[in-house]
């Protein structure tokens, strides 16, 4: 029996996800659809960065993603830059938000050919981090009934991401739960 995640096409966890939205006791149920969603637009968001981090590696004639070419990379993209603006220089702490997302599968989707600094995961799944947070106490503001689904956190995508972002993001998700849930 696939996974989730399988089902789904995606590289980053499903039931994590679903994990985490369960430690937030203010969401009550949780449609069967919205992890997938959740995790489907964090994945692109991540691949989006790693893609932008590796070009800029590219640029500047070097072989490995550090969290310093992360940073520029996201600073001079206007919409990255507008969701992780506020968080590049904050100081990282524990690395509790690694375990959510398997950044070494989307890292070697985008640019397998590049390697990375050790901590340039654990600085992007920090960022991740606040955007789920962002997004999901967003589409808990916005829910309706006493279940979370993914129509909650499709609107909370257009909501907390800028652009172009959130309609490649919306469209990953769609595109995501279109597959989960025609298997």
């Amino acid at each position: 029996m696939p996974s989730s995640s399988e089902k789904a096409g995606l590289a980053f966890s499903v039931s994590r996800m679903k994990n985490y939205l369960k430690t937030k006791k203010e969401i009550g149920r949780i449609g069967e659809c919205a992890p997938v969603y959740l995790t489907a637009t964090l994945e692109y968001l991540s691949a989006e960065c790693l893609e932008l981090a590796g070009n800029t590696t590219k640029d500047n004639m070097k072989k490995r993603v550090t969290p310093e070419f992360i940073k520029f990379a996201i600073k001079n993209d206007e919409e990255l830059n507008c969701l992780f603006g506020p968080h590049l220089e904050d100081e990282l702490g524990d690395h509790a938000w690694e375990s959510y997302f398997n950044l070494k599968k989307v890292h070697a989707q985008v640019h397998s050919e590049q390697s990375k600094s050790k901590d340039a995961y654990p600085y992007l799944s920090y960022l991740l981090g606040q955007a789920l947070e962002k997004i999901v106490l967003t589409a808990i503001k916005l829910r309706n009934g006493a279940t979370l689904s993914s129509r909650e956190i499709q609107s909370a995508v257009r909501f907390v991401l800028p652009g172009e972002l959130a309609k490649h993001a919306i469209s990953e998700g769609v595109k995501a739960v279109t597959k989960y849930t025609s298997v």
